[in-house]
């Protein structure tokens, strides 16, 4: 399973939303993509580091998305969310963790 997540010019609302929503619920950042533009690349190295995998895609949220199916193998599960994720509720389904969710 591989969490991806397409991000433009957003790189404090993604490290304050939707990754502390993933730590908060005990997601391996080695499970997590970031997908970036070239001339983003480094300022997310910066302000992120390199507890993340990081990854330069293509521009426009279409493309991007598209270049994500690509860029993993057939058969790869992957889940993709949005850089502004505050909060996952999962009290309407069976699961208790975002963790078992996922898996």
């Amino acid at each position: 399973m591989k969490i991806c997540i397409p991000t433009f010019n957003r790189s404090n609302i993604l490290l304050n939303k939707t990754l502390v929503t993933l730590k908060n619920n005990n997601i391996d950042s080695n499970l997590i993509y970031i997908f970036v533009v070239e001339s983003e690349y480094e300022l997310y190295k910066s302000i992120i580091g390199d507890e993340y995998n990081i990854i330069v895609g293509v521009f426009g949220l279409v493309n991007q998305r598209n270049f994500i199916e690509n860029y993993f193998d057939a058969g790869e599960h992957l889940i993709m969310l949005d850089d502004d994720v505050s909060e996952i509720d999962l009290s309407m389904t069976e699961y208790i963790s975002l963790k078992e969710f996922f898996n």
